[in-house]
This record gives structure tokens, sequence and C-alpha cells, in this order.
């Protein structure tokens, strides 16, 4: 049942991929527009999804529930870094790819997949690997692509996608609501996430030659290590945890994190490239790829892992 409505809101977004795709080229808007959208779900509708997602009762269950998605969120990213830096020396990643392959849209695109699948309420379970997430990707990862030692501790608790979901969490502890129609408007805009995403996603493609990724002879071994050989690591880590644990509902909670783990590159890497220009179109394509064909792998996850976690 769960498959049958991912497979089918995956292929919702892809055809609003497909539209931002022909606005770009049938030449009715230009990609550049592109920027403004991000900028939206970035500073707007991005807070909106994780300070709503928070306003839900304060159980002992959330709360183990929360902690249990922490900690796999963290332990999953150790695995990832350290996974990619034996691929590095091993396969002599270069930056953007080692970036690509450990860092995942898993806002944008994973955010109104668990909202469809699980339902809203299942959302704050995906506050804690975005907040992980959005903590090394502006130190480690940033610090990947920009090729330097180190990072600026600022970018971490400066990160709007951290302020928000530390917000969310004291109103959470808090027990504090925020006024109706406040709410309602933040969980009006908070539904555009994906749409959002996808649209910037279509005219980010609708720019590119599709060839051009044929340009790229070591694409198609990036894209295998991000959506099949990370992802399977992953699974059987979090199946493994899933039978360790005696939390409720521990199963759906370490599925929102493997839907966050099996998700495609992530686009920050590519505005990242973009800024410090380090093979930007690379990046691009990187992600291109990734995205176009996680319609097929995303299922294909989700499918092994209900198999193998229920047994």
């Amino acid at each position: 049942m769960i498959v049958t409505i991912l497979v089918y809101k995956i292929i919702s977004l892809f055809l609003i991929l497909v539209a931002g795709f022909g606005l770009v080229r049938f030449k009715v808007i230009e990609a550049d527009h592109s920027r403004t959208l991000s900028e939206i779900s970035l500073y707007l509708i991005c807070p909106c999804v994780f300070i709503s997602a928070f306003q839900i009762e304060y159980t002992p269950a959330v709360r183990d529930g929360l902690l249990l998605g922490l900690g796999a969120a963290v332990f999953i990213h150790i695995l990832l870094i350290s996974l990619a830096f034996f691929l590095e020396k091993l396969l002599h990643l270069r930056a953007v790819e080692k970036a690509s392959i450990i860092y995942t849209n898993a806002g944008n695109l994973i955010i109104p997949i668990v909202a469809a699948v699980l339902g809203p309420e299942w959302l704050i379970y995906t506050c804690p690997y975005m907040g992980v997430q959005a903590a090394l990707m502006w130190s480690h990862g940033r610090a990947i692509v920009k090729g330097e030692v180190g990072f600026d501790i600022r970018k971490i608790f400066l990160n709007i996608n951290i302020v928000s979901i530390a917000f969310g969490l004291l109103l959470f502890l808090l027990d504090i609501k925020i006024w109706p129609p406040l709410l309602d408007a933040m969980q009006s805009m908070a539904v555009m996430i994906g749409p959002c995403a996808m649209l910037v996603a279509g005219m980010l493609i609708g720019k590119m030659r599709l060839g051009e990724l044929l340009n790229f002879r070591r694409l198609p071994l990036v894209v295998l290590i991000r959506l099949l050989f990370l992802p399977v690591l992953t699974m059987v880590c979090l199946v493994f945890l899933g039978k360790l644990v005696s939390i409720p509902d521990s199963e759906r909670v370490l599925l929102v994190t493997l839907l966050a783990t099996v998700a495609p590159s992530a686009s920050t890497i590519v505005q990242m490239a973009q800024v410090y220009d380090n093979e930007p179109q690379y990046a691009s394509a990187i992600n291109v790829g990734t995205t176009m064909l996680c319609i097929l792998t995303i299922p294909m996850f989700v499918m092994l892992y209900e198999m193998f976690a229920l047994m």
C-alpha cells in the first residue's frame, strides 16, 4: 500500500518537473528565474515546514521517535562521510562527486513524499535528518566544494534550516501553540515545498542540453554510488537498528530516515559549486541524473525495507 502511494506521489512530482522543463524549453520563462523560486523555498517555505511540523502534542512516543531519528541521522552521516572518504581514495573522487554522494535532497523531495505516504504528522521526523545534514553540509560539505580545510562555525548556527528547526523544537518542548490563523498560513506555505522544488529542478534541466550528460564519463559511476550502493548499506543498517530498539512505530520513524538517504544528490551542492566555481556543470549533471532516476530507486528501496523490516 505504501509503495503504491509512494509511486503515485513521485509521478505527480515529476510531472511538475516536466512542467518546469517545458516552461523553459518553450521560452515562457528564463531558467535563471529558478533562483528566485529557490530563495523563496529556502527563506520562506522551508521554515514554515519545520516550524509547523513541531506543532503537535508532546508525548513520550514522539520524544522517543525524535531521539531515534536523531541517533539514526548522526550514525548515517558518519557512515556516509566515512564511506565517501574510502571511495575518494579508491576511485579518486573529485570534490563535487564526494559532496554529491554524501548529501541528498532530503528536504525538497522527501518532505512531500513523507506527508503523502505517512501523513503530515510524520513530518516532524524529517527534522532530525534535515538538522544534522544542514549542519554538516554548510560546514563539511561547503569545505569540500570550496577546497578548504576547516569551516566557519557561524555557517551552522546562522543557517535558516537550523534556526527554524531549533525554534520549532523549542515551541514543541514548551508546548507553545502558534496563533491558529498564522499556523494555517504556515501550513499552506509548507505544502508548496515539493511543487516549488520540482519546478526549480525542471527549469534547471530545461537549460541543459541532455546530450551534455554524455560528456561526463564518470557520471554513471557517481549515480550508481548515490542511488544504489550507499542506499543498500544504509537500508541494511536501518533494518538492524529497527530490530534493536523497542520504540513504538520505530520502523516508520526509520523509514523517514531511509527516504532521506535514498534521495537524489542535494541541489545545494550545485549552488555551492556555482558560487565557488568548482565544476558547476558536472554538479548539475549529477543532480539531474540522480533526480531523473530516483523515480525508480526510491520505490524499490521502500519495498525492500518493508519486506525486511517487518520480517
